[in-house]
């Protein structure tokens, strides 16, 4: 399927539409001359993009990969992107899409993939990009092709086959790449107890986050003093959570671009900012273009 409008996925199965919604997708896509392309979208669940073979256009939030055979690109939830392929071009790739919950029996890395992983990517794009070694690509697509047809076949048992090679996949990433170690502060483990509850706290600030909110609002809900609270959250995210706010407030703003009939303004008060200059400059420092000519490069205008 080509789609070129810029849209939210609810669903992760998009080529089985109506079937039961799991927490995860397998999905394939093969060219030889027709060429591709998917427009710009979002959705809440994380997905990670194996090239198997040929080249193609991975384009996620202001950042534009050119991606061949052998190269994996990690997408966090809620981040916008698109995908093209020329036409006459030879090209084979996958999509593994998850919820991040899937990884509930390690809480630290369940955190890592839904908070920090985004912000972390958002600090320097060129992270979620993987070129892998010729033994890493070996590896990596017999996984994911027993993946793929265990999904396809869905034989019985193969929720199990799928969860599993998912966890294996993340365990590559954990192990075989720098990836998730950018995200973690160095030397920081927290216990099971505490990261549920510090998502709980997460998943208040991202849905308040276009809402008058400061620290003493959010250690309330952490039920911590405001003192306490700010040193768990610098040790945490390495920043003060306003600058946090900011970048979550940033991100919506992304996917409110998406719906050309939103004027700036207007797409600046939804996401909690009081004036539209204000705006435009936090969007300009932490994307590099301003609102504007971020809206024309994701509707082609």
């Amino acid at each position: 399927m080509t789609n070129i409008t810029p849209y939210w996925e609810a669903n992760k199965d998009q080529s089985h539409s109506g079937n039961l919604e799991r927490p995860f997708y397998i999905g394939s896509l093969k060219t030889t001359t027709e060429g591709y392309r998917i427009g710009h979208h979002w959705h809440y669940h994380m997905e990670v993009v194996y090239w198997a073979e040929g080249s193609g256009t991975v384009t996620t939030g202001s950042s534009t990969f050119n991606v061949q055979d052998g190269d994996l690109v990690i997408i966090p939830p809620c981040e916008v992107h698109a995908v093209h392929i020329e036409a006459n071009l030879s090209t084979l790739h996958y999509v593994i899409g998850f919820d991040t919950e899937l990884m509930s029996p390690m809480p630290q890395l369940a955190f890592d993939l839904t908070y920090r992983l985004p912000f972390a990517i958002n600090r320097a794009p060129n992270w979620n990009l993987l070129k892998l070694s010729k033994d890493q690509h070996q590896r990596l697509e017999g996984m994911i092709t027993n993946m793929y047809n265990e999904f396809t076949t869905k034989e019985i048992g193969f929720e199990l086959t799928v969860t599993s090679g998912i966890h294996q996949l993340m365990l590559f990433l954990l192990r075989d790449s720098s990836l998730l170690t950018h995200t973690a502060p160095e030397g920081v483990s927290h216990g099971a107890e505490r990261m549920q509850a510090f998502s709980q706290v997460f998943s208040f600030i991202n849905d308040h986050s276009h809402e008058e909110l400061n620290a003493v609002d959010v250690a309330r809900v952490a039920m911590m003093s405001y003192s306490r609270f700010a040193t768990v959250f610098k040790q945490f995210m390495h920043m003060p959570l306003v600058k946090y706010i900011t970048f979550l407030r940033i991100r919506k703003a992304e996917q409110l671009l998406l719906d050309p009939s939103k004027s700036i303004t207007q797409i600046a008060t939804e996401t909690g900012f009081n004036h539209t200059s204000y705006f435009i400059k936090h969007f300009r420092i932490l994307k590099g273009i301003s609102p504007f000519q971020y809206r024309k490069r994701l509707l082609g205008l």
